[in-house]
């Protein structure tokens, strides 16, 4: 229904014309067993948002933003003192720093959704085909 105006209620800044589908009900959907649909895809505009603005907080290509080396370099610990000299450099030439590190995230990043997808099922009536549900858990766990 509130599809129908396009994206005009967006640059209005009439947004409560898209309350319909991005609520925050919270919970599970009792028919499917799975998390509400309308919630999901509040949750990913959400996120996007948010992975907006934090991508213009750091420096990449243009002098605006924070730049990471000046972050580490500037960190002084109570107890290490000057604890982040030269990890800039390191975590910038080596691979294998960057591999460990990447993938140490990722292992816990893939725990962490095979957990959410077994308690908060994101798909409707996952959480009544056990061998799927079973399959994408223990998969997940695999990869983490």
């Amino acid at each position: 229904p509130s599809f129908a105006e396009g994206a005009t209620p967006f640059f209005t800044l009439n947004w409560s014309k898209y309350a319909e589908f991005l609520t925050f009900r919270g919970g599970l959907d009792p028919v499917t067993g799975g998390l509400w649909l309308t919630d999901i895809a509040h949750h990913h505009l959400a996120i996007a948002i948010l992975f907006l603005i934090a991508g213009h907080m750091y420096r990449t290509n243009w002098g605006i933003g924070h730049g990471l080396k000046d972050i580490l370099e500037a960190h002084k610990g109570p107890f290490t003192g000057q604890g982040h000299k030269g990890l800039y450099e390191i975590l910038t030439t080596s691979w294998h720093a960057q591999l460990s590190l990447n993938l140490a995230m990722l292992g816990s990043t893939t725990i962490v959704v095979a957990h959410h997808m077994y308690s908060m099922p994101p798909y409707p009536y996952l959480a009544t085909d056990y061998g799927t549900q079973l399959s994408l858990f223990t998969h997940h766990m695999w990869i983490g």
